[in-house]
């Protein structure tokens, strides 16, 4: 879905929302999206009896991204659930055989998965930091949606493995860390034990390969050995 707004409106978008109305101008205007408070750089404000409110911060609320464009004098807005995956989608920082690999996962997936990584993974990196604390880790989602693989594991892989192994292995990889972000925006991760956390990330990893056609690998084996608590 692909929606242009003209100049006219520059910064602001007149939308439905939960808020809490004022008959005041000076009072402060809520902003809630999907029951959550919203808290723009731009407070919302009432003009002639109409509430205003900044359009950026509630489209990128609401999972969009926004973009200006000067030439042509509007805004363009994109919703994530309905774009193909392209490099400007997500950031991906690393070596350029890595950079590769994670390319070729993601085109591996069918759209719903493709969009559920790029929806809760805001970058892909090959920092080594968290892999000093563990360093038999082989990704790591941060709650602020950085995921860091390691670049170690990733060498060592590619060197005694086949390439569509490479490839599956870290599509399974995405989705397993995307999961955990998921848990976490959502709070799930405070429901389940440590290890039953990683087993339903797993679960997920397990169901988006078989989806993108790679059931028949070791690492779809790997990810199959799922043990509850």
């Amino acid at each position: 879905m692909k929606r242009k707004i003209s100049l006219l409106l520059l910064a602001f978008l007149l939308v439905s929302l939960a808020f809490i109305p004022s008959a005041q101008a000076d009072r402060e205007i809520q902003v809630y999206v999907d029951g959550k408070p919203l808290h723009p750089d731009v407070p919302p404000m009432i003009v002639d009896g109409r509430t205003l409110v900044p359009l950026r911060a509630v489209a990128e609320s609401l999972g969009c991204r926004v973009s200006w464009n000067e030439n042509l004098g509007l805004v363009d807005i994109k919703s994530e659930f309905n774009q193909d995956y392209t490099l400007d989608s997500i950031p991906i920082d690393g070596p350029e055989d890595f950079k590769q690999v994670i390319i070729e996962a993601l085109s591996k997936m069918d759209s719903t998965t493709k969009n559920y990584v790029i929806s809760y993974i805001k970058e892909i990196n090959t920092n080594t930091l968290p892999f000093i604390v563990n360093p038999n880790g082989k990704a790591y989602m941060s709650r602020n949606g950085f995921c860091s693989f390691n670049i170690s594991f990733f060498n060592q892989s590619k060197d005694k493995v086949s390439h569509n192994e490479l490839v599956f292995g870290n599509l399974g990889f995405l989705v397993h860390e995307a999961t955990h972000s998921h848990m976490y925006q959502t709070q799930m991760d405070q429901l389940y034990s440590q290890k039953d956390q990683e087993n339903i990330c797993d679960l997920a990893a397990i169901h988006a390969i078989e989806r993108a056609g790679g059931s028949g690998t070791n690492v779809y084996r790997n990810f199959k050995d799922i043990k509850w608590d």
